[in-house]
């Protein structure tokens, strides 16, 4: 323990000291102070000083602050309650230091009734007047009489900040043993606290002192991990940026010359550097409620990652140094595009950078205008943003917006752009006056694009909103969400009408499409180089944990077609009666990808290769659970049986199996069914309880319409109420009594759907050739029934063979309606149907989309 404690010492704490020392921190050792009471947990002598020296008159300068005036100030700083625990205590705290103490009465120096104490100078340009002290080996005397000993403490004007403890490279995971004693010195220890099983002894809590304390740093020789008083194991994460600070900076102050500078040396040089800790505690640690694992919600501090905070003081800086629009300078220069991947905390880095501007003497007047295209994403920024202590408001019409642009000052303003038509686009409430909808029909944009590129043209250009002009200051900054989008441009015009010497910020967790990229950083501008703002990729979110990685494996399924000839045949008698052209258009349209997705043969093949990948692979890892993403919610009920059919074989393979027969044979040298025998073996009780469940969405799709059988004619979207309403009636029914035949039919049947007073022919069904058909087909299906199968069965058997007891009962009604039994026929198309569909219009006809669980 005495060597573990010394390499501690020699190898984390003396060179943090050091570092800073070299960074205008003022040492003093623990022995020179003492042992501190929890009864007034500061350096006293040091804050009185501090409190005379920041206290002034506006007037004239002067200090006044007589001794009456700083003894109750510090009484009031050391007595905030502790009742409601250390956490609550430490709200409070932060309030006092950040708003200052109002205090009543003061001496006759001041010359007012009231007066409000500053315990820290916050301005930008006058840290100087504060004074940093960092104590080593500080001991601090609980209420019980115990003493705990702190590894570093940093103190500013005698109030504790932040806190740093130190372990040896040399212990089991020393990160997560620094933050469990970080947490019991503060009185609020972690509830996975597993040192008593190993019997090592808890410190002494102390939670007095961490009333004020900001920064929780975990420390050992490579490496260090910032939280908050309320952050646990996880939520402690790495500094692994320099920027704002220079490389050659931090490696001058660095101790002993070191050749490489590792995470500890960033996140001290970066974070605890004197300026840089007051800049911290005030813009980039915030408030944030979360969800608790009891369903309530608890707010906790949340404290900037490293991405965060480089990107918001990039943008900052761009702010004040940057050249706006004015004279011969065509384009502001104070913008850019943040690149940060998805599940970096983007809305968060928004958060930050408006209350760092709000709080900054030259840009507290800013309007920020934030501008999104999805309602989703509106709401959650705005509850994000909200937590800047900002005002912020919701334009839901253009007057609005024009109103909001004209009165500008300090505040947020929220634009969703919602719909995208002839005029441009319209906002909130006005997209759903004209029927918008939510949001933008992105599919149909997708679809639109691809057609003009097959046909070689250019994507017809919406016009710019004729929008005024409503405010030519330039303090405002608008940032943009998805600045990717394709709508940039037209956005982009429709600003500079409205704001033209605004400064903007595009945010994308998207890489910017080939050939997109200069016109991009022309509407976002950001200087000559036209170089992204700041950028955090995919890899950086994987190193940090941020995202999780994703392995893909690309596994293929060879498909054949066993009767080539038989298959023309009965297509070439199907089409008879077709034109030259009607044959053409049907040898394009058939078959389909989802056919063969959907053929069982090829389900059964993948099922058998996704069980053999899953007991190789997922269960000696220790996880049980997987996912299929079916094609379709037939597909995904094949699955069901497949996936049971294989696990049933599997296990009739692995009783006659003997694994003594391959003992002492290495297991790479097996060949691959004997080792796939072999590694499922041990798995096998578990195997025999293991099911697999269709998971199928009981939400209406526009198919439900029209006899679930594809599109609606016309390309109509969406379910008339009548349909709609039989639909969930049948569901609904104990009985399970057949829906109106628009809902389900037999196949061949004209099916007529209700719109508005008069029914409509679907188009394709009145011809004479159809009628024709139509009347074969119904022959053909008659004379293949048998008795026993013409009578619908009661909807409660569950010997439907198309589903099973966990699947969705309408389709095992809408199958015995439909008078069929036994196995589903192949994959035969009836022509003039709408759709594919097992048995000739069965209750597969129904499956759209879906998915199936293991």
């Amino acid at each position: 323990m005495a060597v573990a404690v010394q390499v501690e010492r020699d190898e984390v704490e003396r060179p943090i000291v050091a570092q800073l020392r070299a960074m205008g921190w003022t040492h003093v050792p623990g022995k020179e102070i003492g042992t501190l009471d929890v009864g007034l947990p500061l350096l006293a002598d040091k804050l009185d000083t501090a409190l005379r020296r920041i206290n002034v008159r506006a007037a004239d300068g002067e200090p006044w602050m007589d001794e009456t005036d700083v003894r109750r100030s510090i009484a009031e700083l050391a007595s905030v309650s502790l009742a409601g625990g250390v956490e609550k205590a430490n709200f409070a705290a932060t309030d006092l230091l950040l708003s200052g103490f109002v205090l009543t009465g003061p001496s006759a120096a001041h010359g007012g009734p009231s007066a409000t104490v500053q315990y820290i100078e916050w301005h930008e340009e006058r840290t100087g007047r504060n004074e940093f002290t960092v104590v080593d080996q500080l001991r601090v005397r609980n209420r019980s009489g115990y003493v705990s000993i702190l590894d570093i403490v940093l103190f500013v004007n005698g109030v504790p900040l932040a806190v740093i403890e130190c372990k040896s490279p040399d212990l089991t995971d020393p990160i997560h043993r620094a933050v469990v004693d970080l947490r019991d010195y503060a009185g609020a220890p972690l509830p996975d606290d597993d040192r008593e099983g190993e019997g090592l002894p808890r410190p002494a809590d102390v939670p007095e002192l961490f009333r004020t304390v900001q920064l929780l740093v975990a420390a050992t020789a490579e490496t260090a991990y910032v939280g908050t008083l309320s952050s646990t194991s996880d939520h402690f994460h790495p500094w692994r940026s320099v920027e704002p600070e220079s490389e050659a900076r931090l490696t001058a102050e660095a101790p002993d010359a070191v050749g490489r500078l590792n995470e500890r040396h960033k996140l001290v040089g970066v974070v605890l550097r004197p300026a840089a800790l007051l800049n911290v505690v005030r813009h980039y640690i915030i408030p944030l409620p979360v969800e608790s694992e009891s369903g309530g919600t608890r707010t906790v501090k949340a404290v900037a990652r490293h991405q965060q905070y480089r990107a918001a003081e990039k943008a900052v800086r761009k702010l004040l140094t940057g050249r706006t629009r004015s004279g011969p300078m065509s384009e502001d220069e104070r913008g850019g595009v943040i690149w940060h991947t998805q599940g970096s905390g983007k809305s968060l880095t928004m958060t930050f950078l408006v209350r760092r501007m709000h709080l900054h003497h030259r840009l507290s007047e800013f309007t920020v205008v934030v501008v999104t295209d999805r309602r989703d994403l509106q709401r959650q920024l705005s509850r994000t943003l909200k937590l800047s202590e900002s005002e912020v408001e919701t334009a839901k019409t253009a007057t609005q917006m024009e109103g909001l642009l004209r009165d500008g000052g300090r505040r947020v303003v929220f634009a969703m752009i919602q719909k995208y038509g002839a005029g441009g686009f319209s906002f909130e409430d006005e997209a759903a006056e004209a029927g918008g909808g939510d949001e933008r029909d992105l599919t149909k944009e997708y679809r639109e694009a691809e057609r003009a590129r097959r046909e070689g043209r250019a994507v017809k250009r919406r016009p710019v909103p004729n929008f005024p002009e409503c405010n030519t200051s330039s303090d405002i900054l608008v940032l943009v969400d998805e600045a990717h989008r394709s709508h940039t441009s037209l956005l982009h015009a429709a600003l500079r009408k409205a704001v033209p010497n605004a400064a903007k910020i595009g945010f994308t967790g998207t890489p910017i499409t080939t050939g997109k990229e200069e016109d991009t950083r022309r509407i976002f501008s950001g200087g000559p180089d036209r170089g992204f703002l700041d950028t955090y990729r995919m890899a950086d979110a994987e190193h940090d944990g941020v995202v999780v990685r994703i392995r893909y494996e690309g596994r293929t399924g060879q498909g054949k077609v066993f009767d080539k000839d038989g298959l023309d045949r009965d297509f070439a008698d199907l089409i008879r009666d077709r034109t030259d052209d009607e044959r053409r258009q049907l040898l394009r349209r058939w078959p389909t990808e989802r056919d063969v997705a959907e053929s069982r043969p090829m389900i059964r093949a993948k099922a058998e290769d996704m069980l053999e990948h899953w007991v190789t692979s997922v269960l000696p890892n220790g996880d049980f659970k997987a996912q299929v993403a079916a094609v379709s919610r037939k597909a995904a009920v094949e699955y069901h049986h497949a996936l049971r059919e294989a696990r049933d074989a599997l296990l009739a393979e692995l009783a006659a199996f003997d694994p003594e027969s391959v003992a002492g044979i290495p297991l790479e040298e097996l060949p691959r069914r004997l080792r796939y025998l072999f590694q499922a073996y041990q798995y096998r009780s578990l195997l025999r309880r293991i099911d697999f469940v269709p998971v199928i969405s009981p939400v209406l799709s526009a198919s439900y319409a029209v006899g679930c059988t594809g599109p609606t004619p016309r390309g109509r979207r969406g379910t008339s109420s009548g349909s709609t309403r039989r639909f969930r009636n049948y569901h609904r029914s104990p009985t399970g009594s057949p829906p109106h035949r628009s809902m389900c039919r037999r196949s061949g049947r004209p099916m007529y759907r209700r719109s508005g007073k008069r029914r409509r022919r679907r188009p394709g069904w009145a011809t004479t050739r159809g009628r024709r058909r139509n009347r074969r087909a119904r022959e053909r299906r008659r004379s293949s029934r048998t008795p026993s199968t013409r009578r619908a069965p009661s909807p409660s058997s569950s010997s439907s063979p198309c589903c099973s007891p966990v699947s969705t009962p309408h389709a095992s009604r809408c199958s015995t309606w439909t008078g069929r039994s036994g196995t589903p026929n192949s994959s035969r198309r009836w022509p003039g149907s709408t759709g594919r569909c097992r048995a000739r219009r069965s209750a597969m006809s129904w499956t759209t989309t879906g998915c199936s669980s293991i």
